[in-house]
């Protein structure tokens, strides 16, 4: 998969994800709870903002690089818990792609 473009990488995240989309809410709803869920939900998301950010223009400074996988990371995230059809989670993509390797 890592030789495919980008947009089809982040279609194939979505719909991996997609069917584990009510754990992931369960996640979400219990992270202000638990203080071990939270640790755990954090790790992830930096694991996961950290590949995001691989793909970024080099020229992106510092403080925009942070905002735009949030950009990304919330947009997957949104896809999956929404259960966006095809259409609209291919669009999302490449529109995503294009943030990430064109700025």
């Amino acid at each position: 998969m890592a030789d495919q473009p980008l947009a089809r990488q982040l279609v194939w995240l979505v719909d991996r994800l997609r069917p584990v989309r009510h754990p992931i809410a369960a996640v979400h709803d219990r992270v202000a709870r638990s203080p071990g869920i939270a640790r755990w939900h954090a790790g992830f998301h930096a694991q996961v903002e950290a590949l995001f950010e691989q793909q970024l223009a080099l020229a992106v400074p510092g403080a925009r690089r942070d905002a735009e996988v949030a950009v990304v990371t919330f947009a997957i995230e949104g896809a999956v818990t929404h259960d966006l059809e095809g259409r609209e989670t291919a669009a999302l993509c490449h529109l995503l792609a294009d943030r990430l390797t064109v700025l």
